[in-house]
């Protein structure tokens, strides 16, 4: 008894029999307040960040230098390698590391939230590559700036990749001067050739296919009563609409999708004026049937327009389009740029 009490033991046994999964959790807890706790008035995050990494690290290195200090004859009686006590430390460095980088992308939001499921993967993919170095205030400001860079290119292409998504035969408005026709019930040949067929809108009302499966057949693990797949593609078009001036916090999660039930999705405008985004339709077979807002499908219709080089100023697009040029003016070249937010621009300030 007197060993377990002079050593401590009882304790130290206690929290062995803890998984390693929340012991991991606990510290994770543990690590978020005590940098809430640490953002102060004054003090940059990236700093704070910065700080708190150093104290974390110097005392896991502290802890191995403790045991690296123990008697060899002790390693053997407990059988253990000094390899092992080095692959160790290095693991437990590398997973810090990456601790404190992910907390500084949790910072991100007013990026990630401007990117659709499939930019916003790739982006996190491709900053999450970079944190092979160490956790300094320099290596995060530099990411920062690189991050910030990146992401606006995802921004164009994204619409336009969304746009895609949403072409039908059934669903195409030729331009004025495109001549061509669309070959009926051709979706999977129009999507092969997409690039061939230009100068077009789509409509406001769209039937949408192949959008991931719709309706889930596993309602408890559905988001909203969808598959992930078509959860996301609801999604993107909100950011879509964010991006084009049609402000919506709404998601899939505030939603129950049941076949052919209406679920409606609201928004405001750089105005502050409040519409119905869109309604929508999900059925058994999959297919989704969309009412979009027509001021925002003539904003995003002429967004892709500019972007895919069809149009080249206001009084053009609105020949093409047959709609007053007043209304196009208001939506040329309305999507968002990284460059005019005040948000982003803060991220800039987090080293500082």
């Amino acid at each position: 008894m007197w060993v377990e009490e002079f050593f401590h033991l009882s304790e130290k046994v206690s929290k062995q029999d803890v998984s390693d999964y929340d012991r991991n959790r606990s510290a994770e807890r543990e690590r978020k307040q005590t940098i809430k706790n640490s953002l102060v008035e004054g003090k940059s995050t990236i700093e704070v960040l910065d700080v708190l990494y150093r104290a974390e690290l110097d005392g896991l290195i502290g802890n191995y230098q403790r045991v690296s200090e123990l008697d060899e004859a002790l390693f053997k009686e407990l059988d253990i390698s000094i390899k092992s006590i080095i692959s160790s430390l290095r693991s437990k460095i590398k997973g810090l590391k990456n601790a404190y980088w992910h907390e500084l992308f949790d910072n991100y939001t007013p990026l990630t939230s401007r990117l659709t499921a499939s930019s916003r993967k790739a982006f996190i993919e491709s900053i999450t590559r970079k944190t092979s170095i160490d956790f300094t205030t320099s290596n995060a400001y530099a990411i920062t700036v690189w991050a910030i860079k990146n992401a606006n290119g995802y921004l164009d292409g994204q619409m336009i990749e969304t746009f895609k998504r949403m072409v039908d035969s059934a669903s195409i408005i030729n331009y004025k001067s495109n001549e061509k026709v669309f070959k009926k019930n051709s979706y999977m040949y129009f999507r092969e050739d997409y690039d061939k067929h230009t100068h077009f809108k789509l409509d406001y009302r769209l039937v949408i296919s192949r959008t991931g499966g719709g309706l889930s057949k596993d309602r408890w693990a559905s988001r909203g009563g969808l598959t992930e797949e078509s959860a996301n593609f609801i999604d993107d078009l909100i950011v879509i609409a964010k991006n084009l001036g049609f402000n919506s916090d709404d998601c899939v999660r505030n939603h129950n999708f049941t076949a052919g039930q209406k679920e409606e999705f609201y928004c405001a405008t750089k105005a502050g004026k409040h519409l119905k985004l869109m309604e929508l339709r999900v059925y058994m077979n999959g297919n989704m049937h969309v009412k979009f807002n027509q001021s925002f499908m003539l904003a995003f219709n002429v967004e892709v327009g500019r972007l895919r080089g069809w149009i080249h100023n206001a009084q053009h697009a609105a020949a093409e389009m047959d709609v007053p040029v007043e209304e196009v003016k208001e939506y040329l070249n309305s999507s968002y740029s990284l460059a005019n937010d005040s948000q982003v621009a803060g991220l800039l300030m987090l080293a500082h």
